[in-house]
């Protein structure tokens, strides 16, 4: 529920706050595609082909902010999802959705090729919980992770339409077992109508010239995932504090430390790697993160080694996610407060899903 209150926030707050500098319009796109078997635990995966449909407003930038002129005017999808999964122990989810589509290629504002990338949370009918078959997802709400490209042709003005090849992901971040993950690639069409086509209105006041800072973030944060075995939950909280670089205006590296208290840190005993044993734990990393800007909004991606050498099994982890700045980071860094809520994983199998709130000096 914490997540689902973020994000309706961080919506909100961005589109109503910022609509003078957006265009409207609507958006509907079905794709159909398969499930993939990415881990040797699943089975049962019927060969019915899965459908994935989404449809809602679109809000396309118009060149006002610097990063909208760098990204060649991206465009940001709020909207519904429904997906059946062609799989009678999986059913059929509903979800809300949030996508960034940018744009990579431009030809005469008549046709783009665009990067889509997107999260969402969904509703699952069906659970490990009410179906024994099913070994995928022990949880009714589950995220969902959309990576693809979209071919888009402008036909008149108003209308433009679309050809897309999507990877989309659903799991719980290891917050309910069992959590494999569902993955599907899906093939599409899909149709664009803007409501108005005012003209750009590009700013003409010129750049700023791009000077190299240093940054200084420091954020805490709050996770909790679920044990087969042992402690029923495993919750954890973490301190990071990360000196920055920007490597360009709206990309950042930074290196820094984690310190970390977990409640019920899952062991692997060295002299038999069967045996497991829980027990609390203050766990200390060096960490290095990249961002990328995008506005109110950044996505992360983050690599850590434990400086401790209890674990044999996992010496490293990664983390990634979504943060919502309170002031669009175009117009400045500084002093400038962020919420978010991020996967933490060991060789992308999640560990455990987490909210988190800092400041960037």
């Amino acid at each position: 529920m914490i997540r689902i209150f973020i994000v309706t926030y961080c919506l909100l707050h961005a589109v109503f706050l910022n609509a003078q500098k957006y265009d409207y319009g609507f958006y509907s796109n079905i794709s159909r595609g398969k499930l993939v078997k990415h881990n040797s635990k699943v089975k049962n995966l019927s060969l019915s082909p899965a459908i994935f449909i989404e449809t809602g407003i679109r809000l396309q930038t118009i060149g006002t902010e610097e990063w909208e002129r760098r990204y060649r005017k991206p465009s940001i999808n709020l909207g519904f999802t429904f997906t059946n999964y062609g799989n009678v122990h999986l059913g059929h989810s509903v979800g809300l959705y949030t996508g960034f589509i940018i744009p990579l290629v431009c030809v005469k504002e008549q046709f783009n090729l665009d990067f889509n990338l997107g999260f969402g949370l969904a509703y699952l009918n069906k659970t490990a919980a009410n179906d024994t078959v099913n070994n995928m997802i022990g949880s009714h709400l589950n995220n969902i992770t959309r990576v693809g490209l979209q071919a888009e042709y402008q036909i008149t003005d108003n209308i433009a339409a679309s050809l897309l090849a999507t990877a989309i992901h659903s799991s719980n971040g290891s917050f309910n077992k069992p959590n494999l993950g569902i993955n599907l690639l899906t093939t599409g069409i899909g149709i664009n109508y803007k409501f108005k086509t005012r003209k750009k209105q590009l700013n003409t006041k010129q750049d700023s010239t791009f000077k190299r800072k240093l940054l200084l973030e420091s954020n805490v944060m709050y996770g909790i995932s679920q044990y087969y075995i042992g402690p029923k939950h495993q919750q954890s909280f973490c301190l990071t504090v990360l000196p920055k670089i920007q490597l360009s205006r709206y990309i950042t590296l930074g290196m820094g430390t984690t310190v970390e208290y977990n409640t019920a840190a899952k062991y692997y005993l060295k002299q038999n790697n069967n045996v497991v044993t829980f027990r609390k734990e203050l766990r200390s990393s060096f960490y290095t993160q990249l961002d990328l800007y995008l506005g109110h909004f950044s996505v992360f991606y983050g690599k850590g080694i434990y400086l401790q050498d209890y674990i044999k099994i996992r010496p490293t982890f990664d983390t990634f996610g979504v943060n919502y700045h309170l002031q669009s980071t175009s117009e400045t860094f500084h002093h400038n407060c962020f919420i978010g809520f991020g996967v933490k994983a060991h060789k992308f199998v999640a560990e455990y899903p987490y909210v988190k709130c800092g400041v960037i000096f």
